[in-house]
């Protein structure tokens, strides 16, 4: 419920169908809840949900029945009584608007009073009789110019913030970027060093990601430096016209909030990141890749299945036995593994280092349902619902468990096996998730997991997003990064990144490893 600000403003929104977003038509109150929808709204949204399993109000998702609904005829008679005010209010509004306006209808020759938020046209009081406009939403020109001024500052932060944050990146240091590409070079030269004989199938493509990478890091750069270059003229654009009078804060504003939207959007964004991180990852890939065959090259065995982003430096190595070309990949291309290293570059720069985490499964967490083994590293769906006394860290009714430690900082990652069913999720949960309530395992929850449910991957954000993936994992890798706000996850065997959840703010609480099991027909075990 609205509070505070403008009475009439209030009223409106609770006279307005959270559907539809306009006013009530018939409104229906679930008993359940005491949520009113419209009518037609609520028979469209039961046809969606057709198929599932029972119906979840749209509002707070409890559960109703369709024969609990009942026509809300009080609330019917308000909606109109609210109509006719906000018609008067309109009215005596652009009468105060009239004595001020400098503005003329070229059409009629009236006084500019209002704004159509629809067409972002400005009106005359005939013009919003017509029948172009008769329907639309409008607004005062005053309430309009202060209501997208409230928009543009909220654009103007986070765009601002953005590009501050662009302008942290290495990529936007030139310093920083040559030295990637100095380190690109060493690696080119471990990789000659490792086969000095003759070229095979291994060096060559491991010598195709360096030179892909190479010229990567310049386009991506480069991309860098035009994104930031785009939201500086955007932001003084903005400024600019937060500073002008009503009607010219109104021209052609349509045009500006679009663009607005557009940078403010995670595509873009998103994009660039994936491609930054792609450059990461791969040279990851290839550090890994050295390690096993510099270890083969010693007699060691190389990284078995799963555990190929172990960290591997070894202080033992008699590094000149490869020559000094064959040395580490920088901490900036490899968050989970360091290869065979000089002392000199291993120390280089004070990033924080990504930990393998040895985590446990806390019974007093776990659903009654559930059975943790005695090491506390595999959960499996039990026959019977366990007693236990009240335990208010228990998730009574969710389906799900944590870990016994929690992280409110650093970088750490841990690995399941999932391939022992097919319902299952996994993540991080902040510590105040709730115990004693049925959940969606969504962020709002403060819950970031990745899903299984039959043959469908998903994410579980707000709606859960579908996800393609090329192949089945059997081992999920869920890395979090407390500083930075993330939750990826990866496909363990081949460093795939499935899903990332950004801007992630845990509220400054711990965060948990988060896992589920629906049915008895999945088991998990974490394999870090």
């Amino acid at each position: 419920m609205a509070v505070g600000g403008d009475p009439s403003l209030t009223l409106h929104d609770e006279a307005t169908c959270s559907i539809c977003l306009d006013y009530f038509q018939e409104p229906m109150m679930i008993v359940e809840c005491g949520h009113n929808f419209c009518r037609a709204c609520l028979a469209d949204y039961e046809a969606n949900e057709a198929g599932r399993d029972g119906l979840q109000c749209p509002q707070c998702r409890g559960a109703f029945a369709h024969h609990h609904l009942r026509p809300n005829r009080h609330l019917g008679n308000m909606v109109d009584v609210i109509r006719r005010l906000n018609r008067q209010r309109l009215g005596k509004a652009g009468e105060e608007a009239s004595r001020a306006a400098s503005q003329v209808c070229e059409k009629h020759q009236e006084a500019v009073q209002l704004f159509c938020q629809e067409d972002r046209a400005f009106l005359c009081l005939v013009c919003r009789e017509s029948r172009a406009h008769k329907a639309h939403a409008v607004l005062p020109v005053d309430e309009a110019a202060q209501e997208y001024k409230d928009q543009l500052q909220g654009f103007l932060t986070t765009l601002t913030t953005e590009r501050g944050e662009i302008l942290k990146e290495e990529w936007c240091n030139q310093d920083e970027v040559q030295q990637m590409k100095r380190d690109i070079q060493i690696i080119q030269n471990g990789i000659l060093t490792l086969f000095p004989e003759a070229k095979d199938q291994t060096q060559l493509a491991l010598l195709d990601v360096c030179v892909e990478n190479m010229k990567a890091i310049d386009s991506i750069a480069h991309d860098f430096s035009e994104r930031c270059f785009l939201l500086t003229k955007l932001i003084s654009e903005i400024e600019d016209r937060l500073q002008q009078s009503t009607f010219k804060c109104l021209q052609n504003i349509g045009d500006l909030l679009s663009r607005c939207k557009r940078e403010v959007s995670e595509t873009a964004k998103a994009d660039l990141k994936r491609r930054a991180e792609s450059v990461i990852e791969k040279l990851a890939h290839v550090s890994t890749k050295l390690n096993e065959l510099a270890g083969s090259s010693r007699g060691q065995s190389p990284h078995p299945r799963g555990r190929s982003r172990e960290t591997a430096a070894s202080p033992s190595v008699n590094t000149s036995q490869h020559g000094q070309a064959f040395a580490t990949v920088p901490s900036v291309f490899c968050p989970y593994s360091v290869v065979v290293a000089h002392p000199q570059q291993q120390q280089r720069g004070n990033r924080k280092k990504w930990k393998k985490e040895n985590v446990l499964l806390d019974p007093e967490t776990a659903h009654p349902r559930y059975i943790i083994s005695d090491d506390c590293k595999r959960v499996d769906w039990g026959d019977v619902r366990q007693d236990f006394f009240y335990n208010p860290k228990r998730f009574q009714y969710a389906r799900c468990v944590l870990g016994t430690r929690g992280f409110k900082s650093g970088k750490h990652y841990w690995t399941i096996d999932v391939q022992d069913g097919h319902h299952w999720a996994v993540g991080v949960a902040r510590e105040s998730v709730e115990r004693d309530v049925v959940l969606s395992f969504e962020p709002d929850e403060g819950i970031w997991a990745m899903a299984r449910y039959c043959d469908q991957y998903k994410a579980m954000t707000s709606p859960p997003t579908i996800l393609e993936l090329d192949d089945e994992p059997t081992e999920i890798q869920v890395s979090l990064n407390c500083d930075a706000g993330t939750v990826t996850f990866y496909d363990a065997e081949d460093l795939t990144r499935l899903y990332k959840f950004e801007c992630v703010d845990f509220e400054g609480e711990k965060v948990f490893p988060f896992f589920r099991i629906s049915d008895s027909s999945t088991s998990l075990s974490i394999t870090s």
